[in-house]
């Protein structure tokens, strides 16, 4: 028989993490990507890159919703949809396909 103590540290509740980040969609695109904004930092940006890093575009992400025509990209192919802060630090990048 050994002594034992038990320590029991009530919790007072959880903290659910907040809903951050980037959503793109549809993947596979056809006409057109929707990249939703999830609690961003004010004046982050949005970039569209292609394949080699190429900027394409270049838009500031205010508001929750950004929509990016198929007619400003450069064609079919892989591109790269990068979150940033002012700084040019990267916050989310996602990875879509444009038909």
């Amino acid at each position: 028989y050994t002594d034992q103590q038990v320590v029991i540290d009530p919790c007072l509740g959880v903290t659910e993490p907040l809903e951050t980040g980037l959503t793109v969609y549809p993947n596979p695109a056809v006409s057109a990507i929707y990249a939703a904004l999830h609690g961003q930092p004010q004046g982050a940006l949005l970039r569209v890159e292609d394949a080699i890093g190429q900027l394409v575009l270049l838009e500031e992400a205010s508001g929750e919703l950004v929509v990016i025509d198929r007619n400003e990209l450069h064609g079919p192919g892989l591109y790269f949809i990068r979150l940033t802060d002012r700084s040019g630090a990267t916050i989310e990048l996602k990875r879509v396909v444009v038909q």
